[in-house]
């Protein structure tokens, strides 16, 4: 009896005739890509629960569903009338091979007898359309190989050149007879190279034929391997012949479907079932992998990996996400133009759909744990928690399963580990940490009151074991992402994260000498005084060490996709650490007797004075710009080293006079972010400068201008031009301010003690005591004429705390070509014009005082 398929599947099969019994028309009806898209698609929940719908119901056991469906196609009459009936069944015939062929070679099911007689059927299928007269090229397996000296010459730096000069470069190359010969002569060398790598895959080929010319050559990325080779050579002979081994047959079949080039192409079809034969090319490359595992892994890690490479160099400012957010959901919505080329691995995989349907196929097929599967997609917007509960605690168990996993797996996916520095930006700091503790235990308990309450009392928890390598392989990808935000042209942030690359490939990323290599690479970008020398792998394993990491990790991948707020964060917790290993009283609350204590040797304190200065020994800025108030383009410079703490180069252990005047004598020289860490967090402003107002601390003042009127303080000054700095002569307002606030409070001082001397003796220093300046800061504050809010608004651009104003060059590329504009930034706060720089130097100072635990 005749039988048609759906009616959505009318325009498709209205001239193929199946000749069934009544018993299994349903079955056949259900087209077998209808099967496969509900396992590819990534909102299925194949995945999980192993069932899909079927034309009688639910599918659970989907092995049994395929080798019954051939046995059916075995008693099938087909009657083909057309071409468009033979590659229509050709492309149903091969959804159900490439079934058998991954439930055969993964020995879930020996479904090899099935397998066999559909590739029998696809090679008479692939002779008919042969005969036919369907034409079916080899071209484009040479073209592969003719591609080779093309990819080279692209290594090559690209010139960067006006449009005058670029219109002159062509017409040189046209007209002028020199650089006509050496135009040839480039050409011949690369035909010459093509030709060589096509001989070498073919020995017989007629190169001249295959017209390989590498400038038009197509531009596939592949990176030939001698798995790879095998396969394209039975490809190549399959095409010619119709026949193929059975090893590389699944390989022959996938690319016969997918590259046009080769002349099987797709049927046209409706648009409503268009998903569902990119479903069946989807398992068809999945399938094509599936003899060689390490491939099949390999390229989901490729494109994990080349897609976070990718992102960096093309993300734009202002951008935090993967993909664009959108909907009133809140997650993200899937628009991303990424080609697995784009990256500097090569990957089947050639977009995110494409990933997401192999993490589907992976996990039904119990390749991939459900754990990392969510991750993945989750990551890349597909997967999304249930509406009642939040990302941050529905995806803390899949984080922790993951991490608990043989630590060898982690280090041999890079991939999945990005995923997981991508997951920490939807979680919360307390989930955060929960993945790392271990499990919660009851313990039995004999006290009293405990039984007769119910209470449960529980073990003491401690962070596992493999915490610190774990999160040492989450901070490479923190470094990864920091090096990419450093104000470079694009073809320069390309080489700058090249490293990172090549230590994936080589597989040494995750150890410590790798990252500290990276990370002091960083500390050359941004000066920094000391090298790192410790990565956390290195550290004693505790719960304090553990903790304080995962507090580094968290604040910086927070930072890098949200805002500075969490290296405050950071900064308040080193200042824990800080006060912990390396305590330093406060000068005003020491006693008399702990001041004197260095005089018989060198104090506790004192050594931790030292072990400070070395570790927070901080990081160089050659050009601290600052804007000058109420003018528009008015600004001061000077180079400018940036610390934490001002206790790393100021004694406590000294005199007032000493400790006070050395504190603002530091404070031109070096710029200590703690401060900005209490300005952000209190909304204060800068309390080293209100302090020199308290007429308690006149002496202090009177030191603090002395200083800054008669030393040399290598400031310079400029002028913003256009788009040009122009350096301009000593600005002379502040100067004169200075001088004249000075000798107005030495005159008051004169006329008011019983000291006849110089307020200053010839070394610059104070000839009163400290008490009698106090008591005249009284008097002179209650009786003076200086204008407080100049005189401040000076101090805080002296003592580096005043607007910043920072210069920025932008770049963008509009086919491979730069163009270069410059625009600067006028009133920002330190946050914001050095945040990069510190979550490097951050990273330095959170290691070197954790791995003072023992």
């Amino acid at each position: 009896m005749f039988i048609q398929r759906s009616p959505h599947k009318k325009d498709r099969f209205t001239s193929v005739s199946l000749w069934l019994n009544d018993e299994y028309k349903g079955k056949i009806m259900y087209d077998i890509s209808e099967i496969i898209w509900k396992m590819t698609n990534s909102y299925s929940t194949a995945m999980e629960d192993k069932v899909i719908w079927g034309p009688c119901g639910n599918i659970d056991k989907l092995d049994e569903y395929v080798k019954e469906t051939v046995q059916i196609l075995k008693a099938t009459k087909i009657n083909i009338k057309t071409v468009g009936d033979a590659v229509n069944v050709f492309w149903d015939y091969s959804a159900y091979f490439f079934l058998c062929h991954i439930y055969t070679e993964l020995q879930l099911n020996n479904l090899s007898e099935e397998r066999n007689w559909l590739k029998t059927t696809l090679c008479k299928l692939f002779k008919i359309l042969k005969k036919n007269n369907v034409p079916f090229s080899d071209d484009w397996i040479y073209w592969q190989y003719a591609q080779a000296p093309l990819e080279e010459q692209k290594k090559d730096p690209k010139k960067k050149l006006t449009e005058e000069e670029a219109y002159q470069e062509y017409y040189k190359q046209l007209f002028d007879k020199e650089e006509c010969k050496k135009r040839e002569q480039r050409h011949n060398e690369w035909i010459a190279q093509a030709k060589a790598a096509v001989k070498k895959f073919d020995p017989d080929v007629d190169y001249d034929q295959k017209k390989c010319d590498p400038e038009f050559a197509k531009e596939t990325p592949f990176e030939k391997t001698a798995w790879l080779d095998g396969h394209l050579k039975a490809l190549k002979d399959f095409i010619g012949t119709g026949e193929c081994e059975d090893k590389h047959f699944a390989y022959a079949l996938y690319l016969l479907l997918k590259q046009r080039d080769l002349g099987l192409l797709r049927p046209t079809v409706h648009e409503s079932i268009k998903e569902e034969y990119d479903a069946i090319v989807t398992l068809a490359s999945f399938a094509a992998f599936i003899d060689n595992k390490e491939e099949l892994f390999s390229n989901v890690n490729n494109y994990l990996t080349d897609y976070f490479y990718w992102f960096l160099r093309k993300e734009q400012p202002g951008r935090t996400d993967l993909d664009t957010w959108g909907g009133v959901s809140g997650h993200f919505f899937h628009s991303s133009c990424h080609m697995n080329y784009e990256g500097d691995f090569y990957t089947n995989i050639r977009k995110n759909d494409e990933l997401n349907s192999w993490i589907q196929l992976m996990g039904f097929f119990n390749l991939i744990s459900l754990d990392e599967a969510f991750i993945v997609q989750r990551c890349f917007g597909y997967l999304f928690a249930p509406p009642t509960s939040t990302d941050s605690t529905y995806f803390v168990k899949f984080f922790k399963n993951v991490i608990r996993q043989n630590l060898s797996n982690l280090k041999s996916k890079p991939g999945l580990v990005f995923c997981l520095y991508w997951m920490i930006h939807f979680m919360n700091e307390y989930d955060f940490n929960e993945v790392f503790l271990e499990e919660e235990k009851t313990i039995d308990s004999n006290d009293a009151y405990c039984m007769e309450n119910g209470i449960i009392p529980v073990k003491e928890r401690h962070y596992e074991q493999n915490s610190l390598e774990v999160l040492q392989m989450i901070l490479f990808f923190i470094l990864f992402d920091l090096s990419s935000k450093f104000e470079t042209e694009y073809d320069e942030k390309k080489h700058a994260l090249v490293p990172f690359m090549k230590t994936i490939k080589e597989g040494t990323w995750h150890n410590s000498k790798a990252l500290l290599n990276m990370y002091n690479h960083l500390g050359q970008n941004i000066n920094l005084n000391t090298e790192l020398t410790k990565m956390l792998k290195d550290f004693v394993q505790n719960d304090k060490t553990t903790k304080s990491m995962v507090l580094l990790v968290y604040n910086l991948s927070k930072f890098l996709r949200q805002d500075s707020r969490w290296l405050v964060n950071e900064i308040s917790y080193i200042k824990e650490l800080q006060s912990e290993h390396l305590r330093i009283p406060e000068h005003t609350k020491l006693k008399e007797d702990e001041k004197t204590e260095e005089l018989s040797g060198e104090s506790k304190i004192s050594k931790r004075q030292k072990k400070l200065h070395e570790i927070d020994s901080g990081f160089k800025v050659s050009s601290f710009m600052q804007k000058i108030p109420a003018f528009q383009n008015l600004v001061l410079s000077r180079e400018l080293t940036v610390k934490i703490f001002i206790d790393s180069d100021v004694n406590t252990l000294c005199s007032d006079n000493i400790f006070f005047r050395n504190q603002y004598r530091s404070l031109i020289q070096a710029k200590y972010a703690y401060f900005d860490r209490n300005m952000t967090t209190h909304y204060a402003a800068f309390s080293k400068v209100e302090d020199l107002f308290d007429p308690r601390n006149f002496p202090d003042l009177l030191a603090a201008l002395y200083d800054l009127t008669h030393n040399e303080l290598n400031l310079q000054w400029f002028a913003l031009r256009g788009k040009r700095f122009e350096k301009i002569a000593p600005y002379p307002y502040y100067k004169i301010l200075l001088a004249e606030s000075l000798e107005e409070m030495e005159t008051f001082v004169l006329n008011n003690s019983y000291n006849q001397h110089p307020v200053f003796d010839d070394e610059g220093e104070l000839t009163l005591n400290r008490k009698e300046l106090k008591e005249l800061g009284k008097k002179f504050w209650a009786s003076s004429s200086i204008q407080k809010d100049k005189l401040k608004d000076c101090l805080n651009i002296l003592y580096c705390n005043s607007d910043l104003m920072k210069w920025h060059p932008e770049y963008t590329t509009e086919n491979s070509k730069i163009v270069e504009e410059c625009h600067a930034e006028y009133s920002t706060d330190f946050w914001n014009a050095y945040k990069y720089e510190m979550a490097v130097y951050l990273i330095k100072i959170a290691v070197e005082l954790t791995a003072l635990y023992k």
